[in-house]
């Protein structure tokens, strides 16, 4: 039985996708350590695939301070739409840990205050972006000048935040009584924050 749905009355799929993780290896989170590249990662796996669903940016913000581990920008017919990705990493072999829920949720939770503060959040981006080991290498697609068109663009367009996280870890086929208690209340608490649903990418 789905727990999840059977407690919050819809079906989880609202809120949560199952993604096959290609080539991903499960305890590399990040895309850079320091100022290395590395391969696999689950940062990488979906700065990718929001590239491919049509982001005018990707941008990197992962390390201290940050954001969120990816900003994802997409301009829409009358709405600019910024999804917040925060990912974790886990053991090599995916399962049904709470412990691979509660950082990244918590994570997800601190950055809901950007709802409301979109110039804040492109601002914060430019600034990133020219200091520290990842000076220059933050955006994995789009660029500054994509950020000051958007700047402009936010004065005058519809906004909307989503909030997600990203654990290959989990499997969403085998999500556990206490895991459901756990993303219920978080999903809650985002949604009395900011009207907003929180979306779950794990595994299948």
């Amino acid at each position: 039985m789905d727990h999840f749905s059977t407690n919050f009355g819809i079906d989880s799929t609202d809120r949560i996708e199952a993604l096959n993780w290609e080539n991903v290896n499960y305890t590399i989170e990040s895309l850079y350590k320091s100022s290395k590249k590395r391969d696999n990662s689950v940062q990488e796996y979906m700065m990718k695939r929001l590239v491919n669903q049509g982001a005018r940016v990707v941008f990197n913000d992962d390390n201290s301070g940050e954001s969120a581990d990816i900003v994802a920008i997409f301009l829409e017919e009358e709405l600019i739409r910024f999804e917040m990705v925060h990912c974790k990493y886990s053991k090599a072999s995916s399962g049904a840990r709470l412990s691979d829920l509660y950082e990244v949720c918590g994570q997800a939770i601190v950055s809901l205050r950007y709802k409301w503060k979109p110039e804040e959040l492109l601002k914060h981006m430019e600034r990133r972006n020219g200091v520290g080991v990842l000076k220059g290498k933050r955006f994995y697609h789009g660029n500054v000048s994509d950020v000051d068109d958007i700047r402009k663009a936010v004065k005058y367009t519809n906004v909307q935040f989503e909030f997600a996280v990203a654990q290959p870890g989990v499997e969403k086929s085998h999500i556990s009584q206490d895991m459901s208690n756990f993303l219920g209340s978080v999903y809650s608490t985002v949604v009395e924050m900011t009207e907003t649903k929180l979306k779950c990418y794990f595994n299948s």
